[in-house]
């Protein structure tokens, strides 16, 4: 055990304290804890449309009742769960710039990263394709202006949620640039604080437009799009995460961590709350018949519920036996 322990602090320890000090892994940490009242709040009311098909029994009554109304509230699932991604980005872009203003001692406005993240991730939601030299909307059934639509705009969902993540450090780094170099307008001071922080980001609002244009533009070149490619080594290792020993590597992670005094589960959930977050709502699609395939198992509440009730390790018998 002290082999295993020695093993553990020399290759272990170091690397993943210093991870855990990352500015990239913070944001999305802080990110994925800001989104928990959308997806449980999204979740209740997904759980309520579905019980019938749960409990045959209730048919009748949520035929006289809820029935006629889930139009109005499953708009409240459209609008968390719906567009998960939008919030992820721009809880990003505001911690990864708070982050980045504290640690730079730059003047840098979250609510303005937040806003430039939002700004980059929308700009990759329409897709496009190139006929004879021109730039076209994608048409057709479930498209309006080269936006897929589901219940709402698909890429919003949370199969945005990669690239809502690299969007907003795109655009979080292209401001922090900006303003560290004094690439920015700047107005006297005795112009109100609002108004001067607008000006100082519109050089960094142009610079992000100009980037992520070329960026996409060249991508879809070769038949795809920004989106696209970002997706799939995310979808890859997706799959991989979503297997027994997948599972088991990341758990088998998060305890080690902890032996040796790191926080595992805020680390690697960091990693791994995307894909559970996506997988959830994939099986909230097949469930309601909206998708088909296979359910992921290593979905929402997986862990809580199968692995670390009462905490890390699954200490909710000692928690019980303590009381």
């Amino acid at each position: 055990m002290q082999k295993l322990f020695d093993f553990l602090e020399k290759y272990m320890m170091g690397p993943m304290g210093k991870l855990s000090q990352k500015q990239f892994v913070r944001a999305i940490m802080a990110a994925g804890m800001g989104t928990i009242p959308f997806t449980i709040i999204g979740s209740a009311f997904l759980i309520l449309n579905v019980l019938p098909q749960v409990f045959p029994a209730l048919e009748g009554i949520w035929a006289a009742s809820f029935d006629k109304i889930t139009n109005l509230y499953m708009t409240a699932n459209t609008f968390t769960m719906g567009v998960l991604a939008l919030y992820f980005n721009i809880i990003m872009g505001f911690e990864l710039t708070s982050i980045k203003a504290n640690e730079y001692d730059l003047n840098l406005s979250p609510i303005t990263g937040a806003m430039l993240s939002m700004m980059a991730f929308l700009m990759t939601i329409a897709e496009m394709v190139i006929v004879d030299g021109t730039y076209v909307f994608v048409e057709g059934e479930g498209y309006i202006s080269g936006i897929a639509y589901g219940s709402f705009a698909n890429r919003l969902g949370t199969s945005g949620i990669f690239t809502g993540i690299l969007m907003a450090t795109l655009a979080v780094w292209i401001y922090k640039t900006c303003v560290q170099r004094n690439w920015t307008i700047k107005l006297p001071d005795a112009v109100p604080l609002g108004v001067s922080r607008s000006f100082t980001a519109l050089i960094p609002c142009a610079a992000i437009v100009f980037v992520v244009l070329v960026l996409n533009g060249l991508i879809m070149l070769t038949g795809y799009d920004l989106f696209n490619i970002i997706a799939i080594p995310f979808s890859f290792v997706g799959s991989i995460a979503d297997t027994w020993y997948g599972v088991l590597i990341i758990n088998l992670l998060i305890h080690a961590l902890w032996s040796v005094g790191i926080h595992g589960a805020n680390i690697i959930s960091a990693f791994y709350s995307p894909f559970t977050l996506q997988n959830f709502q994939t099986n909230a699609e097949i469930f309601t018949g909206k998708a088909t395939g296979d359910y992921a198992v290593f979905a929402g509440e997986f862990q809580n519920m199968y692995v670390v009730c009462g905490g890390s390790g699954g200490t909710l018998g000692m928690c019980i036996w303590m009381a």
